[in-house]
């Protein structure tokens, strides 16, 4: 029996699952409202990304990358020091981190997953211009912040 886990690419999620990317994407709260072209660009920037369970898919030093939670959960944590961190949230499905990213500020908040977690993600450099251009977008972005 293997007993290797899934490697942490869209390509182990499945051709079942990525065929349903764009309705992915309308379920969750960021393309809330989004009609079938921005659906359809957005379906162009985000990959399904795998995590295991106590993997950080965010913080300091990673990416600027926007994140969709599909299944499972998240804690974010933001760092008052070197040695603390205080909670200051728990995601699941359909939530949004890594959203100051769109601003081009690094990661204020570091990310845990609480169990296995498939999440949708887009690069900030690629999502900024769609931000630009659509304000149904612009607004779920500030209903999550």
């Amino acid at each position: 029996m293997n007993s290797q886990k899934p490697p942490d690419d869209e390509a182990a999620v499945g051709a079942e699952v990525e065929e349903n990317l764009a309705w992915s994407l309308a379920q969750s709260r960021l393309f809330a409202g989004a009609g079938p072209d921005l659906l359809d660009t957005g379906a162009r920037i985000f990959r399904y990304r795998r995590f295991a369970r106590g993997a950080a898919p965010a913080g300091p030093g990673f990416e600027s990358r926007v994140s969709i939670i599909k299944r499972g959960r998240v804690e974010l944590r933001r760092r008052l020091s070197a040695q603390v961190t205080v909670p200051i949230a728990v995601l699941g499905a359909g939530d949004v981190f890594g959203e100051e990213s769109l601003w081009g500020h690094a990661p204020a908040t570091e990310a845990n997953c609480l169990v296995d977690t498939l999440v949708l993600a887009g690069s900030a450099g690629d999502l900024r211009p769609i931000f630009d251009r659509s304000a149904i977008l612009a607004r779920n972005v500030a209903e999550i912040l």
